[in-house]
This record gives C-alpha cells, sequence and structure tokens, in this order.
C-alpha cells in the first residue's frame, strides 16, 4: 500500500484585461506548507504546464464576487439555503437569483460569496480549455494576509484589492481608490492604539507608490511596506492560502486532503507478515489465558483439599453448649448438694421437665457453693408459679423476683439440694 499526503499546492490567480475582456491571463504559485517553491506568469497554458500533477487553488478577480455576513436563527443546511437569498437580496444590486452562492458557517453566522452563474461558468470553460480542473475557487481578495486592527492592500496598474477583516474586502479600480477608501473609513471604522479612529495599512503590489501617493490625502491612514514582500499577488496569496478555511465556489461537495494510491503487488509481503504475526500474538494471548485459569482451578483445589483435611467430617463438628448438655446428661446425680457439678445436673432435669408451651430462656447462671441461681425468661410468666409446683415437685425454687416486659416474665430462681418425691 502506498499512501502519501499531498502538502504541496498551486495556486493561481486570474487576470482580466480592461481593453480585452476575453483575454485571461494569469499568475501562479507552488506553495508547500506554506513555503513558497516557485512562481510565474503567463497564459493559461503556460500555468497548465507548470501546476500539472497538483492541487489547484483558483483566485478570481474581486472586482466579480459578492462578500458578505449574514445570521441566520437556524443551522439546517437546507433551510439555509432557502432562506438565504431573501437576506441577500437587499444587499445586492442583481438578482440574487442569477448568483452561485457558497458559504462558510460558524454557528448561526453566515460568511458569504456570491458570483453569477454565466461569470463563473466561463471561467470554468476557459480553465477546462486550458486542462485545468481546480478545487478550489475563491475570489482573491479573501486570500490577502490580514490581523485584527490592520488591513492589507496590493496595488496593481490597474487594480486595487483591500481586506480589512477577516470577511471585510473590497476590490476596485484603481483610479477610484481614494473614494472607496473614504467609503469604507466611513462604515468600518477602525481604532488604533492610539485611541484615535484610523486604519493601518500594510500596502503592497507594483503601484503601491501610486497608491500611496493617494492614502496620503487621508491623515487617518497610517501606511507601511510589508516586512517580507514576495512579488507577485500569485505568490502572496498561494502562502496565505489553507484549505479548510476557504469558502469554496467550486461545485464539488467534497476535497479531500489526501489521495490514496494502494499497490498490493509491493506490498502484499509485508502485509501478509504483519497479519501473521498479529494472528501469533492472539494465539499467545489465548494461550496465556488458559494458562491463568488453570492456575487458578488448581489454586481453588487446593484450598478445598487444606479445608477437607483440617475437617475431616463436618457431621462432628457441633454446637459446644450442646456438647456441654450431653456431657451432663451422663452425670450421675451427686449426694453432695453443694457440688456444682449435681446442680447442674439439677439444671439439665429442670430443662427436660420443663412445662410444655412454656419457653425457658437462660439469660445469666450464678454459682456458689450450695447454691446455684439462675435468670430465666420465662415466655408465660402468669402461669410460672403452678407450672413449676406441678412439674418440679422436688426442686426448692426461690422466686427472688420476676418483672413483666415485653416477651413475659424475667424471674430468678435458687437451686439449693435435692428432694425426695413423696411417693
Amino acid at each position: 500500500m502506498n499512501v502519501y499526503f499531498q502538502a504541496t499546492y498551486a495556486l493561481m490567480h486570474l487576470a482580466i484585461s480592461q481593453n480585452e475582456p476575453a483575454a485571461v491571463t494569469c499568475s501562479w504559485a507552488l506553495v508547500k506548507s506554506g513555503n513558497l517553491i516557485s512562481s510565474g506568469e503567463g497564459t493559461l497554458e503556460a500555468a497548465a504546464r507548470a501546476c500539472a500533477g497538483y492541487r489547484l487553488a483558483v483566485a478570481l478577480p474581486g472586482r466579480q464576487a459578492v462578500v458578505t455576513q449574514v445570521k441566520l436563527p437556524t443551522r439546517n443546511q437546507q433551510q439555509r439555503q432557502a432562506a438565504l437569498p431573501y437576506v441577500l437580496q437587499p444587499l445586492v444590486a442583481e438578482p440574487v437569483a442569477d448568483l452561485h452562492l457558497a458559504w462558510q458557517a460558524q454557528g448561526q453566522k453566515l460568511h458569504v460569496i456570491g458570483m453569477h452563474r454565466d461569470t463563473l461558468a466561463v471561467y470554468q470553460q476557459q480553465l477546462a480549455a486550458a486542462g485545468l480542473q481546480p478545487d478550489w475557487i475563491t475570489p482573491d481578495a479573501l486570500l490577502l494576509p490580514w490581523q485584527a486592527g490592520q488591513a492589507y492592500l496590493w496595488a496593481s496598474e490597474t487594480d486595487c484589492l483591500l481586506r480589512y477583516g477577516k470577511h471585510r474586502v473590497l476590490a476596485c479600480n484603481r483610479a477610484l481608490l481614494g473614494d472607496y477608501m473614504a467609503l469604507v473609513q466611513t462604515s468600518e471604522p477602525t481604532t488604533s492604539k492610539t485611541g484615535q479612529d484610523s486604519m493601518e495599512l500594510t500596502l503592497d503590489g507594483p503601484a503601491a507608490d501610486q497608491a500611496k501617493q493617494v492614502l496620503d490625502q487621508h491623515q487617518s491612514i497610517h501606511t507601511r511596506s510589508p516586512t517580507d514582500p514576495v512579488g507577485p499577488i500569485a505568490a502572496l496569496l498561494g502562502r496565505q492560502f489553507k484549505p479548510g478555511q476557504v469558502i469554496n465556489l467550486s461545485r464539488r461537495t467534497s476535497h479531500p486532503l489526501a489521495r490514496i494510491n494502494i499497490s498490493w503487488h509491493c506490498w502484499r509481503w509485508p502485509i501478509i507478515l504483519g497479519s501473521c504475526l498479529m494472528l501469533a500474538w492472539l494465539v499467545q494471548l489465548w494461550l496465556h489465558n488458559q494458562q491463568l485459569q488453570l492456575k487458578w482451578q488448581h489454586a481453588q483445589q487446593y484450598q478445598e483439599d487444606l479445608y477437607q483435611e483440617a475437617v475431616p467430617n463436618e457431621a462432628r463438628v457441633t454446637n459446644p453448649i450442646r456438647q456441654l448438655k450431653a456431657k451432663l446428661a451422663q452425670l450421675p446425680a451427686s449426694a453432695d448438694g453443694g457440688d456444682l457439678l449435681s446442680l447442674l445436673h439439677i439444671y439439665h432435669q429442670l430443662l427436660q421437665q420443663q412445662p410444655p408451651g412454656i419457653p425457658l430462656v437462660l439469660q445469666q447462671l450464678d454459682y456458689k457453693p450450695g447454691q446455684l441461681t439462675l435468670t430465666l425468661q420465662i415466655q408465660k410468666g402468669i402461669q410460672l408459679t403452678q407450672a413449676m409446683a406441678q412439674t418440679w415437685p422436688t426442686v426448692d425454687i426461690d422466686l427472688q423476683q420476676s418483672s413483666t416486659g415485653d416477651n413475659g416474665m424475667r424471674a430468678v430462681l435458687r437451686l439449693t439440694s435435692l428432694r425426695r418425691a413423696t411417693p
């Protein structure tokens, strides 16, 4: 694949002789990244030979174009196209329907240029006859250099071009320069650094001296020479040409900045090699992922084996309280009433003989020799005395205190000894 970006452009400036309107002469310049490579002047055929193989921008005489700015409350292109003629008609003398329009949008603002369709068609036919097919067509004055607060004027033997704003341009006959400059100052005053309304103007071109004599009559216009004169106007315009910022009168809908030429014969082996390397990398990535999954499975199995080794049978792991109760149930009753194990055995028997439907919850257990004090929570505390008397006839029960709460009765029982049941 052979891809190249063509950063070199050819710019042609067309000029019309006042004596012979049909005669079109031009100057051209080849510019690469803002730097001038070569320039020349001559016929369209000579320009076609000099600009062959390069993308072409054509600057048409600004006197035959309308340049203005309007504001439309829409961003839809179809609505703009429909409303634009009605907005432009009060600003131009000729019918807007006869103009070919192009614009550049900035929000709701439209920077518009227009040219009579027949005039534009004549230029395109002359260019096509010379073998030229331009990618961009724009008025020449819009390609003059410009900075905020400063204007630029190009003066030739017959015409003058002035740019005093981003989309403020003037193209006129040199003999009428004074009148037009007075009109520009009246409509668009520019405030200088001194605080007074004045215009700082850079004067360039082959007839700059003659234009300076006219401009010196205006005290509010300060002229100066360019710091970097470039020669013909095509060279000057070519250095200022930026494809993305041009309002294009050409009827083409798209202008790609890169031309791509793919040669499969030259690049097939590098592409095949790159594809194989990419495939190998993907296979290696898949294998690495499989290894990580196996390591994770082995780690999980190792943890399970450790657990099985530490706890071989989960059924044997029981509650410690349940184990204690099982041990107490296996102990024989002792004759010594002060023995702790004997008293605990009594408590175990009480749990086995507790009244049905009256659950007991042990909250606290206190022991001193010969006495075991139990704090119990009984759900049905009202039936406590009767139930205990009927269920535990062989036990001395001392009801120390009782209080009724949400969960029943709280009772403190004191076990002191065993009594033999009366037959």
